[in-house]
Parts: C-alpha cells; structure tokens; sequence
C-alpha cells in the first residue's frame, strides 16, 4: 500500500509537533525541578493556611494582599527562624564530634555510673564493656574511630544537603503567600486541568486533596511541632545536652504518635547519674506531659480522626527524609496521606461503576 505525499507530510508534521511537545514538557520539568518541592511545600502550607487566611480577609475587609502578608510574616517567624536555628545547631554539634573522631582531639570518657551494675540481665556486661573501654581509651578510639567517622561524615553530608532547606522554606513561603491570593483561580485550574484529563469527579479529587492535606499538617504535623517546642523548653531547663536535637527527634517521634518518653527516659536516667535526681524526676514528668498533650491538641487542630493509618504516615516520613532531606519530614507524609486517601477514593468508584 503506497502513502500519498500529502498523508506521508501529513504524518510527519504530527509527529514533529508531537516530538516538539514532549522536548517542551522535558524542558519545563527540568527547569522546574530544583524548584518542585519548595512549590508543593508551598501548596501545603497554602493550603493548611486557607482557612486563617479567609478569616484575616474577612476582618481587614477585603483585602487580600496584606492578609497574606502578614501570614508570611508569622510563617517566617514560626517556621523559617527555627529551622535556621535547629540547622546552625546541629551542624555546629556534628563538627565538634567530627574534630574529636578526627584523630585531632583526645576523647576522655567518663567512668561507668555506679547504678549500672545494678540493672538487671544486662547490667554486669554493660559495667564490664564500659571499664574495658575507659581502661583503653586509644585502642578502643582506634577501633571505633573509623567507623564513627565516617558515620558522621556521611551525616554531615546529609545537613549541608538539607541547609539548601532554608532556601526552599524561604521559596515555599514566598509562593505560600502567591497562592492564597491567587487560591479560587488556581483551584479553578487543577479542577480543570483533572477534568481535562479524564476524571468525571475531578472537583471531588481537589476536595480530597484539601481536607487530607489540613488534616495531616494541621492534626499531626502542627501538634507535633507544639510538642517539640515544649519537648525543646524542657530539655534546656533541665541542661540535657544538644537540646535542639532532642527536640528533632522529639518532632519525628510525636509525628509518628510515640511521644517522647523514648528520649526523655534516657535523659532521665543521665540526670541521675549526674546527681540531678530533682530534674530527672521533673524530665520524666514533663517528657509524659508532652506526651499526652496531643489529646488536647488534636481534637482543636484536626476535629476528626486520623485520615491515614499510622503505617503510611511511618512511611511520608522516614522516605520523605531519606529521598528529599529535613523537608521530606514535613512534605512526604502529606503526599502519601494524599496519594492514599485518592486511591481509596478511585477504587471505592471502581466498585461503584461494577455494580451498576
């Protein structure tokens, strides 16, 4: 079967406008990529923001300019000074303990506390492990030495990735602020851009996305946030070391619905052995405060129960951090909560469409 010139220019030109299309879609996404996680951390905030921002609107009314200024204000109050400070800090601690397995710094440990003999099963071998260790501090360091630095290099490593989080917090809330007064005309975007690609329930699918992603910032990220704030007050009163620290894993651990008494028992138990029995007891009791606190927190922040079980927002957040840095913490459980809420929503109308 032979072409006739005009179809064989007509299959050509389709396909060049087709090749010309794909080369334009390539090219936005690579220049857009460095910029992808400050807009949807952006979109997040936004979006857990609305709400606020509508009220603000509604006082000062009408405007809606100033209103999302202002919230840009508070966010770089409430968000961007603290990670600067939590980020400066921790890579301060991880220098000090790089110089110290570096080979530059004699490492003088402490003694074994007296109580740990004392404790049951493991005791005696940890009293032992630790008098060996203090009794030959050069070739215990020799032997650990490498290993722990490199461990910390590699960690060192991971800050400096994660200090170009400053950068996309100061972006996203920069954008943040773009997209509350631009919010009903973006909506109107994505509503029609999803309908334009095939979904009859496209409106549905955006409300999905707004009321998963509130309630995930707001009910479990915002109170974990609040409880490593007083996790972080506790810590430092007390004089627990690296405090800012403590109240990073604080934040992932209340995120996870753990609390912190993992972290504060060990703290506890190091107050003790210092001869600070007053704070180790006030330690154990703050650490349960926060603890239980996010059962007065949550029904004021999230109203409802959990939108996701716990194992998928396990998942957001150690992947977020592994693939994205510090700010997977934040963005990677709401995009799973999100990408799963959306899959029980496509097949709950999978089975709707199968029983008509």
């Amino acid at each position: 079967m032979s072409v006739q010139p005009a179809q064989l220019a007509t299959i050509i030109r389709a396909t060049l406008a087709t090749l010309m299309v794909l080369l334009l879609i390539s090219a936005s996404v690579w220049i857009m990529l460095p910029f992808l996680a400050a807009m949807i951390w952006g979109a997040i905030i936004a979006i857990s923001m609305y709400p606020a921002y509508l009220r603000l609107v509604a006082w000062l009314k009408g405007w809606r300019i100033i209103p999302a200024c202002i919230i840009g204000l508070g966010l770089t109050v409430v968000l961007f000074l603290p990670l600067t400070v939590m980020i400066l800090t921790l890579s301060d601690h991880l220098g000090e303990l790089l110089t110290a397995f570096s080979g530059k710094t004699e490492v003088v440990p402490p003694k074994p506390p007296a109580w740990l003999g004392s404790l049951p099963v493991i005791g005696e071998r940890l009293d032992l492990a630790w008098t060996k260790a203090t009794s030959d501090v050069a070739g215990t360091l020799e032997t650990l030495r490498p290993r722990i630095r490199e461990f910390l290099l590699w960690l060192l490593s991971r800050m400096a990735a994660s200090a170009l989080m400053l950068l996309e917090a100061a972006f996203a809330i920069i954008l943040a602020s773009v997209f509350l007064v631009n919010a009903a005309r973006v909506k109107r975007f994505f509503v029609a851009l999803i309908a334009r690609l095939g979904a009859a329930d496209s409106e549905k699918i955006v409300l999905t996305t707004e009321k998963t992603t509130r309630s995930v910032s707001k009910g479990i990220l915002g109170t974990a946030f609040i409880q490593a704030i007083l996790a972080w007050g506790g810590f430092a009163l007390v004089g627990a070391p690296g405090p800012i620290l403590l109240a990073f894993v604080s934040f992932v651990l209340c995120s996870l619905q753990l609390g912190i008494m993992i972290i504060g028992i060990p703290v506890a138990i190091w107050l003790w052995s210092n001869g600070q029995w007053e704070w180790s007891i006030a330690i154990v009791v703050w650490s349960l405060f926060v603890s239980v606190v996010d059962g007065a927190l949550k029904p004021i922040l999230l109203g409802q129960d959990f939108p996701v079980p716990i194992w998928v927002l396990f998942m957001g957040l150690i992947g977020g951090m592994l693939g994205m840095g510090l700010v997977g913490l934040f963005i990677g459980p709401i995009i799973i909560s999100v990408s799963y809420q959306l899959m029980l929503q496509w097949v709950d109308i999978g089975r709707t469409e199968e029983k008509q």
